[in-house]
């Protein structure tokens, strides 16, 4: 019984103790409220499955943050410079995430270099390229602000996009081979490694998986947002390096990857809401996050993992 409450603190505790902190400061919040909390989190929940899904063969993307934002940035600027329709230009945009994610990996690969160094290059590139493109906008356009609430077939896109995201996890890691190997790799690296299997193959199925999932994402915050607003790489990048400690910063796999993309999502979200209550400016925010994930580091090897 307590090794079981050890595991639930250390995989929810941070979670709690915010949610806490919330309650106290803002009260419990209409159902409305929460409808509100759930939309916002249902943006970050796929970009977080995704650096959940790169942390289960120990590497971390650092470059989730600029890569989220520029996928956001460059559907932003297809819409608005073309007349393309909205669903290819979405396809086009998750297609271009995935090459992001399989180009990574293939450069880890030629250099031996693991991902957060390389992924370190790939944020700098990454946000150039942000803020390159929305000068060439001039005047933010904001015509699909909102989009993410449009029904189709009474459901809207943001809870469909959120199905859609716990469906592609649950495939990949129950249904496929390189997602079993990588939940695999998790729990025993020197097995996998000593298999002789191409592990090669595995990581860039894992990075090609997350960078679609960060995509979603992506497309999320376009149309909530709405196309060619200003985004900020580092800021995004802090909340999920956030979710991550929230987490608590363990491998997923098939049956804890719900709980934990949940308590990670709603977890930042709680936290933005607290900071926008006690007017905190964006710099604290990084700090906040800092420090969400620093007290993650802490918990686990106080618990001697």
């Amino acid at each position: 019984m307590s090794e079981r409450l050890g595991r639930l603190f250390k995989d929810t505790g941070l979670f709690i103790v915010i949610l806490l902190v919330f309650f106290a400061a803002c009260g419990c919040p209409s159902v409305t409220g929460w409808v509100l909390l759930a939309r916002q989190a249902a943006m970050y929940l796929p970009a977080i499955a995704g650096v959940l899904i790169m942390l289960t063969i120990e590497e971390y993307y650092v470059a989730s943050g600029a890569h989220m934002t520029l996928i956001a940035t460059l559907l932003g600027a297809l819409l608005a410079r073309t007349d393309m329709p909205v669903l290819f230009a979405v396809c086009v945009m998750l297609a271009v995430s995935a090459l992001a994610g399989a180009g990574t990996s293939l450069i880890c690969r030629r250099t031996s270099m693991p991902l957060h160094v390389v992924s370190l290059a790939t944020f700098i590139i990454m946000s150039g390229l942000c803020g390159t493109l929305y000068l060439y906008h001039s005047t933010p356009v904001y015509r699909y602000a909102g989009t993410d609430k449009t029904a189709v077939l009474g459901i809207p896109v943001w809870v469909l996009c959120l199905i859609a995201t716990l469906l592609l996890v649950m495939l990949f890691l129950e249904r496929t081979t390189y997602g079993r190997i990588a939940v695999l790799y998790a729990k025993n690296k020197a097995v996998i490694l000593g298999s002789g299997i191409p592990f090669h193959k595995v990581r860039s199925a894992v990075m090609i998986v997350g960078s679609v999932l960060i995509g979603i994402s992506a497309i999320l915050l376009a149309f909530r947002s709405g196309i060619t607003a200003r985004y900020d790489s580092i800021s995004y990048g802090a909340k999920l390096l956030c979710a991550l400690g929230i987490t608590g910063l363990r491998p997923v796999n098939s049956k804890t990857v719900l709980c934990r993309l949940l308590t990670g999502s709603l977890g930042i979200v709680l936290l933005t809401a607290l900071e926008q209550h006690f007017h905190l400016t964006e710099n604290f925010s990084y700090c906040s996050s800092a420090v969400v994930f620093i007290s993650a580091v802490i918990i686990r090897r106080t618990t001697g993992e």
